[in-house]
């Protein structure tokens, strides 16, 4: 009975094993999303540059900073396939990469700092929306402050998210060099 049941187990395990290639045509798609925003990006240049002269100075400004935030959006999307294809399906080797084109990141980057540099993107990103938002209500009309007040809120959230994070990090970095354990 022992032996069946440790075949059994030892067959569910590496199906567990082997579900994590369940993921690898997710971070596909990931792949199609930052191509497409690419082409997103080309075309809001694009249309930059054709209105660049005859566009108010506030409106060029608006454009730049939608071009920012989609660069931001890609940068985030190319960590999460980068980092989490790494983490959860399979091992990327440097050795199969030049050295001057690996990120420097990838090799101190784990599952752990994703969260930090994750959140740290989206307050990039929520700054730079929050900042349109701004630029855009004062532009258009007087600002509705419950608005304000609501993407603020959001944007606070994001930053005390990443300190709590940020501060069990170094707490758990702490104890893991200390060699206590936390029980």
């Amino acid at each position: 009975m022992q032996n069946k049941t440790s075949k059994i187990e030892k067959t569910f395990e590496r199906l567990i094993f082997l579900s994590r290639w369940i993921l690898a045509p997710l971070y596909g798609i990931l792949i199609l999303i930052i191509f497409l925003l690419a082409i997103k990006i080309a075309q809001e240049t694009f249309n930059l540059t054709l209105s660049f002269y005859s566009d108010t100075e506030t409106v060029v400004v608006l454009q730049i900073m939608a071009i920012v935030d989609l660069m931001l959006v890609e940068n985030l999307l190319l960590m999460v396939l980068m980092v989490g294809y790494t983490n959860f399906v399979s091992v990327i080797e440097p050795q199969s990469r030049s050295s001057e084109d690996w990120p420097k990141w990838m090799s101190d980057l784990d599952y752990s700092g994703l969260k930090v540099q994750l959140l740290g993107s989206i307050i990039a990103i929520t700054s730079i929306k929050l900042l349109r938002l701004f630029t855009e209500l004062l532009e258009t009309h007087p600002i509705n402050e419950q608005i304000f007040v609501l993407a603020f809120g959001f944007y606070l959230m994001f930053l005390i998210a990443v300190f709590v994070i940020v501060v069990v990090n170094k707490i758990k970095s702490t104890i893991k060099h200390s060699g206590d354990s936390i029980i």
